[in-house]
């Protein structure tokens, strides 16, 4: 009989570190193929600092064509669009089709588009990252910067957006002529920025997005976006050459017709060993799954996490063996960077670090943590094309200091 074939769907951090994983033993232990529409993948722990200047795009980026080679897995260059699962078959873009007998999802999610007037043609949604990355890429480079005062808007107060727009402020601030600045204004609905957190914490991070030159407009209803900027209800009107959205989390509008069965946000629910509460040869890991045993926020941490487990999960189905539990801890470290080579590590409701020296020390720590991560999986090298084609990097792009 032949080996089980195992489907992976998607590039991010847990397929990442299950193939690392498989490279370190020589191999996976059966037929394995890998779809993904990119020959790389972003880090997106990593995405303010690149987005600050502070790191070049391949330092960022896991080099999944060297990864696949290392692990002995097959690499498919396309994206999927739907699945087949009565017949275990993933349907592709190019109109063909993959069998599965195991299929594992890290597809991740997408920034939410606002249904508002002009929202589809003005606003910028941070994922999925490679588009969002052109983008900027091509603002960072146009004459808007070289404006007396280029203005970006920033929807979206969470951690993410708060990320993004300091480290927006951090660029321009460094692109332009010494004593002019960028101005950044980071635009939440609700009263106060970040509001998942501890309403004393969210307050002293608000003083540190202010200090750092970010206007903030909390209790803002936008209305419509223009080609110019944002309208707000009350009659504000943001001027903006560049806005981006970093509101609530998407998952991919083709698992809506796949069967599998989604909480209501659309993303895959699984029970504690990763695996589909209704299909039990598909596992969903990242941010396209629903843990519904222990539901968490959308962070990279959880998937960074998965990686190590899901590897045991596979072996053990395949072997016939006790299937270990995936058991996210309750807390974990949010170590946010603020613009700056400056951050702050939040935990138990306790704040370390800030722009000052305690700043600079959680920096090195997060620092450290995520090229230690990119060690492990592998690099994109852009001084040189893949054996599968080159690794497009962004124009503009910066090189890592």
């Amino acid at each position: 009989m032949a080996a089980p074939h195992i489907l992976l769907v998607g590039g991010g951090h847990a397929h990442a570190l299950l193939l690392h994983h498989w490279a370190a033993k020589g191999g996976p232990p059966g037929p394995v193929t890998l779809v993904s529409p990119e020959d790389h993948s972003p880090y997106s722990g990593m995405l303010p600092g690149y987005v600050a200047g502070h790191y070049g795009f391949g330092a960022f980026h896991v080099d999944l064509v060297g990864l696949t080679e290392r692990a002995r897995v097959q690499r498919v260059r396309d994206r999927v669009v739907g699945l087949d699962l009565p017949g275990r078959q993933v349907l592709l873009a190019d109109g063909g089709a993959l069998s599965f007998d195991w299929l594992s999802l890290d597809t991740g999610s997408t920034s939410g588009l606002l249904p508002l007037p002009g929202a589809a043609v003005h606003t910028m949604p941070v994922k999925p990252l490679q588009p969002f990355l052109t983008r900027l890429s091509s603002f960072l480079r146009g004459p808007a910067v070289a404006d007396p005062a280029p203005s970006v808007v920033v929807l979206g107060g969470g951690l993410g957006g708060i990320e993004l727009a300091l480290a927006l402020q951090h660029r321009l601030d460094e692109l332009r002529p010494q004593g002019t600045k960028g101005r950044v204004t980071l635009v939440e609905r609700q009263p106060t920025l970040a509001p998942q957190l501890d309403a004393k914490v969210a307050r002293k991070l608000a003083r540190w997005v202010q200090a750092a030159g970010v206007e903030i407009r909390t209790c803002a209803d936008v209305v419509a976006f223009t080609a110019r900027g944002v309208e707000l209800r009350d009659g504000t009107f943001l001027a903006s050459d560049f806005t981006l959205t970093a509101v609530g989390a998407r998952p991919a509008p083709w698992l809506q017709q796949t069967g599998l069965a989604l909480d209501p946000g659309g993303f895959v629910r699984v029970d504690s060993h990763l695996t589909s509460v209704s299909h039990d040869r598909v596992l969903a890991v990242g941010d396209v799954a629903h843990m519904d045993a222990s539901p968490r926020e959308k962070a990279g941490v959880f998937a960074v996490r998965q990686g190590p487990v899901l590897a045991a999960i596979l072996e053990a189905r395949l072997r016939g063996r006790p299937v270990p539990a995936f058991e996210p801890q309750a807390d974990y470290l949010r170590l946010v960077s603020l613009g700056a080579k400056r951050a702050l590590g939040l935990k138990y409701g306790r704040v370390v670090g800030g722009l000052g020296l305690g700043g600079a020390i959680m920096w090195r720590l997060k620092d450290r943590i995520d090229r230690r991560f990119m060690a492990t999986v592998g690099t994109v090298d852009v001084r040189s094309p893949s054996k599968e084609g080159h690794a497009k990097v962004p124009p503009g792009s910066v090189r890592e200091g």
